[in-house]
């Protein structure tokens, strides 16, 4: 018999199964030397979309059952739930470089450290001050630079000066957690110094509507400091995986995959779907994939909203 009064016996979707995965179980899969993340995707069978969502499983590299222990293969059926193996190679964290005033979304940022460049994403607001919206491990080092830090248009690795081309100040970031804490944002804010210096718009996209849910599969776009204006796919949602950063784990979760669609400089991009909406920040990639902080839980981390106008 099942209970009609309340949910706790309805059955899970398989959406609802993988992201449990993906949020829960993800040891299980992480813990084979060649695997780096697992996300909800699509199978593919000989390089077509089957449109059979799976686990979709992130490896180094794609090798065959009799190259690797028996203990380190992923199995083609996990808790009843197909796996798709797919190659990634190693994910890393990731060109408008000129001077621009005033300047949008997209561009070279940076702070006062010889290889601290990244992309300013957007503006944002919490009501009253306006702030750039960028990743933690660009803006403030990975919780390394203090507050009050500037930072500059362009980047210093693109000929930026703190004298002549600082347009804010570290506010705030969500700290990194290292050793595989669980993480679920790269982010960071600048307060703005002079709301003539920058554009509330995204260079060659223009204006964001508001925030958007990713969806498998669908089109989407971002605008960064090194590739410029690129298209892509995304390729999983809910993604769990694990970076390296100076010998230490970095965990991440709820994370958006997409196709390769960056380079590094282009870290702090907004990825916005085809009607303008926001859905992620894009913090990391891999030869492979594309790696993107859901906006809800950058903004909720934050407690701020993307100034459209």
């Amino acid at each position: 018999m099942i209970c009609k009064c309340c949910t706790c016996c309805k059955p899970l979707s398989i959406d609802e199964k993988i992201k449990y995965i993906c949020e829960n179980e993800y040891e299980y899969f992480l813990s084979k030397n060649n695997v780096v993340g697992i996300g909800l995707g699509y199978k593919l069978t000989k390089g077509f979309n089957t449109s059979q969502k799976c686990i979709k499983v992130f490896a180094r590299k794609k090798v065959g059952n009799g190259e690797i222990p028996e203990a380190e293969l992923v199995p083609p059926i996990y808790k009843g739930i197909k796996t798709d193996v797919v190659q990634s190679g190693n994910i890393e964290f990731s060109k408008l470089s000129e001077k621009k005033r005033p300047v949008p979304g997209g561009y070279s940022i940076g702070i006062p450290l010889e290889t601290q460049t990244g992309t300013m994403g957007c503006l944002v607001t919490d009501g009253s001050d306006i702030f750039v919206l960028g990743n933690n491990h660009v803006l403030s080092d990975m919780n390394f630079v203090p507050l009050g830090t500037p930072v500059m248009q362009p980047g210093p690795e693109d000929g930026g000066k703190v004298n002549t081309d600082t347009i804010a100040k570290l506010a705030k970031y969500v700290p990194i957690k290292f050793n595989k804490k669980e993480n679920y944002v790269d982010a960071a804010i600048a307060k703005v110094s002079d709301k003539k210096l920058v554009s509330a718009g995204i260079a060659f996209i223009g204006y964001l509507k508001g925030i958007g849910k990713p969806n498998l599969e669908e089109g989407v776009k971002k605008v960064g400091r090194t590739t410029d204006l690129t298209v892509g796919k995304i390729s999983a949602v809910y993604a769990t995986y694990v970076l390296k950063y100076n010998d230490k784990d970095v965990l991440f979760k709820d994370q958006i995959f997409t196709t390769d669609m960056a380079d590094y400089g282009d870290s702090g991009a907004i990825l916005v779907d085809y009607k303008n909406y926001a859905i992620g920040l894009l913090m990391a990639g891999s030869e492979s994939f594309t790696i993107y902080n859901d906006i809800y839980n950058v903004l909720g981390n934050l407690k701020v909203n993307i100034l459209s106008k």
